[in-house]
């Protein structure tokens, strides 16, 4: 299968090709979040055993790198769910899969590293 990478800067840039796309782990392959558009504004996050969350499409998506490869993409969430405010969307190099079938790798944009 030919994977594309997705370059992400904010939560939005994820659903760009398809209203609903779910986010699986490189190295398990589990599916860990699902994303649904809800308008051209609302995205909705569920983290699969968290909560379901909304944010705008236009929430930034913080690039925190690792020490020797990848890094994780890090939004701002209420700080109930996490005390420092910081949710994990996902890894660098995770697989977005649109209902299709088509798997991107998840890649941070240059201008958020």
């Amino acid at each position: 299968m030919v994977r594309y990478r997705v370059h992400v800067s904010m939560i939005g840039d994820l659903l760009r090709l398809s209203d609903t796309a779910e986010i699986v782990n490189l190295i398990g392959g589990n599916v860990v979040r699902k994303l649904r558009r809800i308008d051209g504004e609302t995205v909705e996050l569920d983290a699969l055993g968290g909560p379901v969350l909304r944010f705008a499409s236009e929430t930034p998506v913080e690039y925190v790198p690792w020490v020797f490869d990848r890094g994780s993409l890090l939004i701002e969430v209420p700080t109930d769910i996490s005390p420092d405010g910081k949710g994990k969307l996902c890894t660098e190099f995770d697989l977005l899969r649109l209902p299709d079938g088509r798997e991107f790798e998840i890649c941070v944009d240059a201008a958020v590293r």
